[in-house]
């Protein structure tokens, strides 16, 4: 069977039903069945997750009305502590403080979101997408979808940022930029180990990321700052 889950704040945001599925192996005429019933309740969107070598195949989701949006990476590692307890990251990365949005910030935003699906999605559109990462930011910045946000600057510009979250001794790490003129520099690697003596210091026992396969780049960095690829999944938008 597939696991349905009627997602609030996206139903919110876009002003439509939207609702989750994750597969648990059930064949393509079940999922049929499964969309079709969700039609009937008004849903207009539905995003649909299975692990990479779960049945059905591409073709047959394609040939359902799916568009493949994401290859959804996970990825992993353990907390250890620096040695004195204290953030061990470079001076240009620092806690940001001030409850305020600047413009770097929300063009970094938009940069984090660069492989999304919300930005490759064309019935999304380009104004929902730089929407929903602004408000991405803002919450973050906020406190409301973070628990706190690393940044570095250049000449008092923020040219690098990170959003960090800690529940059940999980740490996860939300939107994560560098700036394009300032890669290559270190500070992606800098902002990671910063992201990494928070989720250790808060008590987290694992740090976890999401990111999209297709974004080799992030990958890369992952693996060599110490994060394994847990899963990969699948994950289709169907508009109903």
């Amino acid at each position: 069977m597939e696991s349905v889950e009627k997602l609030e704040w996206d139903s919110e945001f876009f002003g439509i039903s939207i609702a989750r599925l994750r597969s648990v192996g059930q064949p393509i005429a079940a999922l049929s069945t499964q969309l079709r019933a969700l039609k009937r309740q008004d849903y207009r969107l539905v995003y649909w997750l299975s692990p990479t070598l779960e049945l059905p195949s591409d073709r047959e989701l394609t040939e359902l009305g799916g568009v493949l949006v994401d290859l959804r990476a996970t990825y992993s590692r353990e907390c250890v502590q620096a040695s004195g307890g204290e953030i061990a990251h470079n001076s240009k990365v620092e806690a940001l403080e001030r409850v305020i949005v600047t413009p770097a910030l929300r063009s970094l935003a938009l940069q984090a979101g660069v492989y999304s699906r919300f930005r490759k999605d064309p019935r999304i559109g380009r104004n929902n997408f730089e929407a929903l990462y602004t408000r991405w930011i803002e919450s973050s910045v906020s406190g409301d979808f973070a628990d706190a946000v690393f940044v570095a600057r250049s000449s008092g510009v923020e040219v690098a940022m990170i959003t960090v979250r800690c529940r059940e001794r999980i740490g996860s790490i939300g939107l994560f930029a560098v700036d394009p003129s300032q890669q290559k520099q270190g500070l992606g690697a800098e902002l990671l180990n910063a992201a990494l003596e928070y989720f250790c210091l808060h008590g987290c026992d694992i740090a976890e990321v999401v990111t999209q396969l297709e974004n080799r780049a992030a990958c890369r960095l992952y693996e060599h700052c110490g994060y394994s690829l847990k899963k990969v999944e699948r994950v289709y938008h169907f508009w109903l």
